[in-house]
């Protein structure tokens, strides 16, 4: 069973149906919350355990060495940084994005000079 949970910041709106209140699976998700906080997993541990894995290491084995050796895991820190940047609201909302694709109107501008610049005489 997976759970999903978001953080809103305050000035962010529930988007579907959770936003109106008539979400089927409110007292579900309500329910897994509670569960979640009895267990102790809250904000605070949440962004512990998303801080460590934006800093994760890995451990490979190096031939040339013949031994373990300790290198970053860029996937995980990939899909941290991606988790943080949706809890931080840092992606376009939805709104945002439906404004990027109307139509743009741009105005060029040629300005002509009617003065050309004085080139250096050359003496041949």
């Amino acid at each position: 069973m997976s759970t999903y949970a978001r953080v809103l910041q305050p000035n962010q709106v529930p988007i579907g149906n959770a936003a109106e209140g008539q979400s089927s699976h409110a007292p579900k998700q309500q329910a897994c919350e509670s569960a979640l906080r009895e267990q102790g997993v809250d904000v605070a541990f949440v962004a512990k355990r998303l801080k460590n894995m934006l800093e994760a290491k890995d451990r490979r084995w190096n031939n040339a060495t013949k031994s373990w050796e300790t290198f970053e895991d860029y996937g995980t820190q990939l899909e941290a940084i991606r988790e943080a940047v949706k809890l931080l609201g840092l992606y376009p909302t939805r709104k945002e994005l439906e404004d990027e694709h109307k139509p743009h109107e741009i105005e060029i501008r040629v300005v002509h000079d009617d003065v050309q610049p004085k080139r250096p005489h050359s003496c041949s």
